[in-house]
């Protein structure tokens, strides 16, 4: 159940209290409780401080309290410290995005795939930045490797969507879009529009 599922990441700490892992997992579990899973978090990386995902915790908890600068700053630090960590760089990547500062979110995007050239979300994650960046044609060959190898990343599809969308290739566009949906991602009410305007224009040529 739910309830046995939290408390099976809550609890476990009393069983293994030196454990990194454990306190790192109870953070994620309590992450509601911002005080609770930072102290959780915090208490992770004293215990394994080359474990990456503490650091991607408090992070994220930075972000939810609206310091951006604290975010960005910790992972700047952290990947200056563990540079080679793929989930920091592309934690930190995402992070970027979001915030559309796309450059900086391409830097560490080319550290991560030297590390891990093959990682289909590090490559999904280059194809939505060089979309931000104008860079139609290599983001089309990104997001394409990405699902070729991961064809479950429904992040990848609407992004891909779209740019089928701009090449003039609305059926490609309306099936990336289904199967972006088919895998749980939310409507796209503008795309899913210009989807259909592009498909109704095609066949009334």
């Amino acid at each position: 159940t739910p309830g046995d599922f939290h408390h099976r990441y809550t609890d476990a700490v009393e069983d293994r209290p030196d454990d990194g892992l454990a306190w790192y997992l109870r953070g994620r579990a309590l992450i509601a409780d911002r005080e609770e899973a930072k102290r959780c978090l915090d208490r992770s990386i004293e215990l394994e401080p080359n474990r990456p995902w503490a650091y991607v915790g408090l992070a994220y908890l930075h972000y939810a309290r609206g310091d951006l600068f604290s975010a960005v700053e910790l992972y700047e630090q952290t990947t200056a410290r563990l540079p080679r960590s793929r989930a920091l760089r592309l934690a930190a990547a995402n992070q970027y995005i979001e915030l559309r500062l796309l450059v900086q979110a391409q830097r560490h995007l080319q550290v991560g795939l030297r590390l891990a050239e093959d990682d289909p979300e590090l490559q999904a994650a280059m194809g939505k930045t060089q979309i931000g960046l104008g860079n139609d044609a290599g983001a089309l060959r990104w997001l394409e490797g990405a699902l070729a190898t991961e064809p479950r990343m429904a992040d990848a599809y609407l992004p891909l969507a779209l740019l089928y969308l701009r090449n003039g290739r609305g059926a490609d566009a309306d099936q990336a879009y289904r199967k972006a949906l088919r895998l749980g991602q939310e409507e796209d009410a503008a795309l899913a529009t210009s989807i259909r305007v592009a498909l109704l224009t095609t066949s009334t040529r």
